[in-house]
């Protein structure tokens, strides 16, 4: 007795899976009521995310060779007088910095670079930003400078601190724009005056040879006048 024959097709769905792994975060900011957050990866790409869901908004694709260490929100009009419950990403360019000596401005509201300007100096390790104008760098060359900048407008030179031994890798304004700290690549904190440019308070953070420093990789003035360190030790002191 023979079985009948049967056929059928069988569908067969192939599919490969990808080690995929995102790139490294270097930076963070938050907008000022914390309903944004500009994400710097180590490629380059500055990320925008809204915070409440946590949903990607826009990348803007950078180059490695820009090596951005910074980025801050910056509002477009400095006299405005925004209600930050209705806070709006369209309210705010964003500003970075990178080791390739070059400050940035992306406009939020058109989705594109409209600022990319070489500075003196060398790379920036860090800046601070004051009363939404002031912009304080911190050199590769050693240097403290000081820029104005408004929205859509090229980076404005004001004044730069005196030249420190070592490379500059953190600053922070005084909440009154009087005073900025700096923290150095030879473990030291400086106060300076910005007015009279004159160092007004020296913090020796390690003694220590060239090749055991505590790189001084944050800082913060606060407004009582401590200071608070992040050094490369892995230490947080405060002064």
């Amino acid at each position: 007795m023979e079985t009948p024959s049967s056929s059928y097709d069988l569908r067969v769905h192939r599919c490969k899976f990808l080690s995929w792994k995102p790139s490294g975060i270097e930076a963070m900011a938050y907008s000022p009521e914390n309903k944004f957050c500009a994400v710097i990866r180590s490629n380059s790409n500055v990320e925008i995310w809204k915070v409440e869901q946590w949903n990607l908004i826009v990348t803007f694709p950078g180059s490695k060779s820009w090596s951005l260490r910074k980025v801050a929100f910056m509002p477009k009009n400095i006299d405005a007088d925004l209600n930050m419950e209705e806070e709006s990403l369209s309210h705010y360019s964003i500003i970075g910095s990178g080791l390739n000596g070059f400050m940035f401005e992306f406009d939020c509201n058109s989705l594109q670079p409209i600022q990319h300007e070489e500075v003196e100096g060398g790379g920036i390790w860090d800046f601070d930003i004051y009363s939404n104008k002031l912009i304080a760098t911190a050199g590769d060359d050693g240097f403290v400078r000081i820029y104005k900048k408004k929205y859509n407008k090229p980076f404005k030179f004001l004044k730069r601190l005196p030249q420190a031994k070592d490379k500059t890798l953190s600053v922070s304004w005084s909440h009154d724009g009087s005073a900025i700290a700096a923290g150095y690549a030879d473990s030291s904190i400086r106060k300076w005056e910005v007015d009279s440019l004159k160092c007004v308070l020296t913090i020796d953070n390690e003694l220590a040879t060239n090749k055991d420093r505590a790189l001084i990789w944050q800082l913060e003035l606060f407004q009582d006048g401590t200071i608070v360190s992040g050094d490369s030790k892995g230490w947080i002191k405060f002064w």
